[in-house]
């Protein structure tokens, strides 16, 4: 009685309203409820109970570049500069922890916009979320120190914004272009959808107003970054290693004897026949390669300069040879079988073959233990406890889970094509063709590797969620939501 008297007039009043709001609102999604309490339970139960992962050289090399910040000649630095700003806090956990929470909101995020924009009942939206909340591969980048977990949550977010308004406000515009701008700055492979985007803002006639806040905003980012590099490397470049990954690409198929090229690209060729020949990734990174064996710095720009001359001539002069691969490994996300994300840092023992590549002054273990500052993960990084192997049950959940996701995937796309040109719907079309890019951009430019069709998995969801929720969502009063309306999806 004492603290109700003595607490501010109305303050218990307004405590009941928020309760019965909170409440109301849970009613009305309990279904949506349900699923993402049981998600975020169990990435509370793999945050507190799993070591975070690190994978393959990435992980070691974004832990090198947090704690020595420098635009990396590999890889846009984004994604260290996340988990610099984390840093303050000594703890991968907390890394891991924020993953996930970005994923969910992101999630949360997806749903509101179905129930904003369709006639989807409640359930029906948490259907088309549950391959994210409950996936066996999402969970396991979400736990890992790599990109992917944070780039999928920017590129889901920037869509939702675009979608939310069907003219959008200039201020939810450059909301998306800050989002994409940063998802670029994770991974190059993000510039495309910028462009696809500002191309869907202008083909919507959303105004010219937004369309200059979406690209102003998302310029800024970019264009700060490339100076940044300049300063370091001299140049204004998002990375040096274009040419470097692409000339690991056509390596798949590039025949010296029918390119012809020049005498400074010779040593580039291999003898070994393009049927015979190794993973695209195993001409960039393995000893012994044409590449490797160039001598100095292989990430370097004159070497850089070299592999896309010798790329691009590929390219040009085998072109069907060069669209055989890019559909073949295009059609492999859907087609092929997924199997564990290889290698895990529990494999291979941490430090052990490991390296903060192309840092200067990296070093794998003690990169690991200044970051992390003492827990279990140190001790394995250190030598002092074995690492374990995964549990066989679990990498036999992952592998059947991909090879699930990989035909799902397929179904999908499938599906919202027909529904897009059947309907004529931009909603549909707009998240169709960004999930079709993220998958042709690493086939046709880079190295072949499962986890790059990730992004894809929820804007394909979310295209056929559009597609099936026929109309829009109306009102108390029967009238449907449109333009710039602010009413709430509940």
């Amino acid at each position: 009685m004492g603290l109700r008297s003595g607490a501010p007039p109305g303050m218990w009043e307004a405590a009941g309203q928020v309760r019965g709001a909170v409440g109301g609102l849970i009613r009305r999604h309990a279904f949506f409820a349900v699923a993402l309490t049981t998600g975020t339970a169990v990435r509370a139960v793999i945050t507190v109970t799993q070591l975070p992962v690190l994978a393959k050289n990435d992980s070691y090399a974004y832990i090198a570049l947090a704690l020595r910040p420098q635009p990396h000649v590999v890889r846009p630095s984004g994604y260290p500069l996340f988990l610099w700003s984390l840093k303050p806090f000594h703890s991968f956990t907390l890394v891991v922890a924020v993953q996930h929470l970005l994923a969910l909101a992101a999630i949360v995020g997806v749903y509101a916009l179905l129930r904003r924009r369709t006639s989807l009942p409640g359930w029906a939206a948490t259907l088309a979320v549950l391959p994210e909340l409950f996936g066996a591969w999402q969970l396991k980048m979400e736990s890992a120190i790599m990109s992917e977990a944070l780039f999928i949550s920017l590129i889901v977010g920037a869509v939702v914004v675009t979608l939310w308004w069907r003219r959008p406000p200039v201020w939810a515009a450059a909301a998306a272009g800050l989002l994409l701008a940063t998802a670029t700055l994770v991974r190059a492979t993000g510039l495309p959808l910028v462009l696809l985007t500002a191309g869907f803002l202008a083909v919507r006639r959303a105004g010219w107003r937004p369309v200059a806040a979406f690209a102003a905003v998302a310029a800024v980012p970019l264009a700060g970054y490339g100076l940044w590099f300049q300063a370091w490397h001299g140049t204004v470049a998002l990375t040096q290693s274009n040419g470097i990954f692409l000339y690991g690409r056509v390596m798949a198929f590039a025949d010296c004897a029918e390119m012809d090229p020049p005498a400074a690209e010779r040593p580039l060729c291999t003898e070994t026949p393009p049927g015979a020949r190794p993973k695209s990734d195993t001409y960039i990174w393995y000893p012994g390669t044409p590449l490797q064996n160039m001598g100095g710095d292989v990430f370097s720009a004159e070497v850089n300069r070299l592999a896309s001359s010798f790329a691009w001539r590929a390219i040009r002069e085998q072109p069907l040879d060069f669209a055989g691969t890019v559909v073949r490994d295009t059609g492999a996300f859907v087609a092929g079988p997924w199997v564990r994300m290889p290698p895990l840092a529990e494999e291979l023992g941490y430090g052990s073959g490991a390296n903060a590549t192309y840092v200067p002054g990296g070093d794998p273990v003690r990169d690991v233990l200044a970051y992390e500052r003492g827990d279990l993960l140190v001790s394995t990084a250190l030598g002092h406890a074995a690492p374990t192997p995964p549990e066989p049950r679990a990498a036999g959940l992952l592998e059947a889970e991909g090879n699930a996701t990989g035909l799902l995937l397929g179904v999908l796309l499938v599906a919202g094509a027909a529904g897009a040109v059947a309907r004529g719907r931009g909603e549909v079309a707009f998240p169709w063709i960004l999930a079709v890019t993220l998958l042709l951009i690493p086939a046709a430019t880079s190295v072949f590797d499962r986890r790059y069709a990730l992004p894809a998995v929820p804007l394909a969801l979310l295209t056929v969620a559009l597609l099936w929720g026929r109309g829009e969502r109306r009102g108390r009063r029967g009238a449907p939501y449109a333009g710039r309306e602010t009413s709430p999806i509940v």
